[in-house]
């Protein structure tokens, strides 16, 4: 308990590293080992001069105890007054010695302040009037100028990343014995330092950190383990599951950001010489994004800043850099990803289809979602995961993107064919619109109250909360009092609003300015469809003909499409859209 909640524990007072000795202390203590006061317990194979003469009750195991003979000289040693100095470890300079509370309670200050902005830094505060705990939090996000990142670029940064993270175990073990953590992220364009615990000497730990990286030699055995590591998680992210390759992918395409397999980036040759390169460039232009947050004053803040920017010592970076990059803007229309799964073995396929319905910027939009996701989520999972057994992995909910636009999100992994999945999905959507349509009054009501206690509810602590702020302020888009503003909405929300919705974006037949991206895994072990095949033929007809494939018939799609014509004619979708 004491570890949870981020008190010190004897074993950190008294042992290691942690705090100061008191050595006289210590002297009076080694008085008491002397031979009269110590038993020494020796365990091994029978020896001539000791008769094991007893037997111990449980186990029968033989034993003795015997009074050691202690010689006069030996004697004389252990009387003798101690005469030399201790040699003991280095004070731990991360340990807190003032654990005062700089906040008071105060309901009203629920969001940071944007203290300065410059072309340097832009600085934010949030004084904990909440937790009124020594804790605090402590991001800070090192923009470097852009480059266009490459497989090369992407490599250098992971090397680097584990080369500092390596370099710093020292730190970080004094920092964990003093209540704190920091987690260092590397990347092309990017360096983020987060900084966790006890707040006192988070400005001190901040500042060892950022003079390491600035003064950092890159050594020959440092740098192999390095990339070892950096193959090892090449290596972990080839074997992820296909539902969290599409997740990656789905950033990837509607970012703006290169996407690179990691087969490429394990291929991907980074000497000593590129990592020494990133590290001496690394602070020459840069523009810092910083949030203090907790039990941390306006003045502490300042004095952070400061200290980051006689640290780093660069210059401005270009204006247009640290401007946010905004998504992909989708225009209206129905896209189709395929992709296969990096994993050769695995036998599971994946399909994410995202249905965009509203916009971020709109609270009113962003509510109304929220409560459709509340009403379909359990009903898709019951349908979809415990009567049809698609997959372990089956999720509904709602996802908000970087360019404004939110979407609701349906997942599968399971090991049928991805076109057979996403036929799933889509005869749930259509069924799922009478349940919306029977919502009763009663039921609705209690949506809206559960939306609204799960807002009211205040996070968990000051960590949850920094959290919630970096989020806005790393991405640029800042809502910091939409929480308050939504549970107002709620309140004033119709019914009838949730089926209006749900036609105007999610239902294909009556949509206006219907927006939906598929994206498909496929395992090696399924054969993806071509793209003439995806010219030429039905979903229905591509989806049988991959479930007969995946059962062991090699039948021609066109021979399949002719003879289903033949049989059903205008009942094909009808038929297909039952379960196999």
């Amino acid at each position: 308990m004491a570890m949870c909640n981020r008190y010190l524990c004897p074993w950190d007072i008294l042992t290691s590293s942690a705090s100061y000795y008191d050595a006289s202390l210590i002297s009076q203590f080694i008085q008491y080992f002397t031979p009269d006061t110590c038993q020494a317990f020796i365990g091994g194979p029978d020896h001539p001069e000791f008769s094991l003469d007893s037997y111990e009750p449980y186990f029968k195991t033989p034993y003795c105890i015997r009074k050691f003979e202690i010689s006069q000289d030996a004697a004389k040693l252990c009387s003798s007054p101690l005469t030399y100095r201790f040699s003991l470890p280095v004070h731990n300079p991360y340990m807190p010695r003032q654990l005062d509370i700089v906040g008071t309670l105060d309901s009203d200050k629920n969001t940071p302040t944007l203290l300065q902005k410059s072309d340097l830094m832009e600085i934010w505060h949030k004084l904990d009037n909440q937790y009124l705990a020594p804790y605090g939090n402590v991001n800070l996000l090192i923009l470097l100028p852009d480059v266009q990142s490459s497989i090369k670029d992407q490599a250098v940064a992971d090397v680097l990343e584990k080369y500092i993270n390596k370099d710093l175990a020292k730190v970080s073990s004094d920092a964990n014995a003093a209540g704190m953590e920091f987690t260092i992220t590397s990347k092309p364009g990017s360096l983020l330092i987060m900084v966790s615990g006890i707040s006192e000497s988070q400005p001190l730990l901040l500042n060892t950190i950022l003079e390491k990286i600035r003064a950092l030699k890159v050594s020959k055995h440092a740098y192999d383990r390095a990339v070892s590591d950096t193959k090892l998680m090449y290596q972990d992210m080839r074997l992820k599951q296909p539902f969290d390759q599409l997740q990656d992918l789905e950033t990837t395409q509607f970012a703006q950001l290169p996407a690179f397999y990691p087969t490429e980036l394990e291929n991907t040759p980074v000497t000593m010489a590129d990592v020494q390169a990133k590290v001496d460039s690394i602070f020459a232009q840069t523009y810092s994004k910083l949030l203090v947050n907790g039990n941390f004053s306006e003045k502490h803040a300042i004095d952070v800043a400061t200290m980051v920017r006689q640290t780093i010592g660069s210059k401005p970076l270009s204006t247009t850099r640290h401007t946010p990059a905004n998504q992909v803007r989708i225009k209206p229309g129905h896209y189709v990803y395929q992709t296969t799964a990096a994993d050769l073995e695995t036998t599971n396929n994946a399909v994410r289809v995202n249905i965009y319905c509203g916009s971020d910027s709109n609270h009113k939009d962003a509510v109304i979602i929220d409560l459709l996701v509340s009403l379909i989520s359990r009903p898709f999972f019951s349908q979809l995961r415990t009567q049809e057994q698609l997959g372990y992995t089956v999720q509904a909910y709602s996802e908000s993107h970087d360019n404004g636009s939110i979407a609701i999100v349906f997942c599968i992994q399971g090991e049928a064919n991805p076109l057979y999945l996403t036929m799933r999905i889509n005869q749930f959507i259509k069924e799922i619109r009478q349940r919306i349509a029977a919502c009763s009054m009663e039921d609705f009501k209690q949506l809206v109250e559960a939306s609204k206690m799960l807002r009211i509810r205040v996070p968990n602590d000051v960590g949850f909360e920094s959290m919630r702020f970096w989020m806005q302020i790393e991405t640029g888009i800042y809502n910091f009092g939409v929480r308050e503003h939504k549970i107002k909405l709620l309140d004033g929300l119709q019914q009838h609003e949730l089926l209006e919705r749900w036609d105007n974006c999610i239902n294909s037949e009556t949509a206006t300015n219907y927006t939906r991206v598929d994206m498909q895994m496929w395992s090696t072990k399924a054969s993806c469809p071509t793209e003439f095949e995806l010219a030429h033929y039905s979903e229905e007809i591509l989806c049988l003909h991959k479930c007969l494939e995946s059962a062991g018939y090699n039948v021609d799609i066109s021979e399949l499409q002719s003879f289903i014509e033949s049989q059903f004619s205008a009942a094909l979708p009808a038929v297909l859209a039952k379960e196999y």
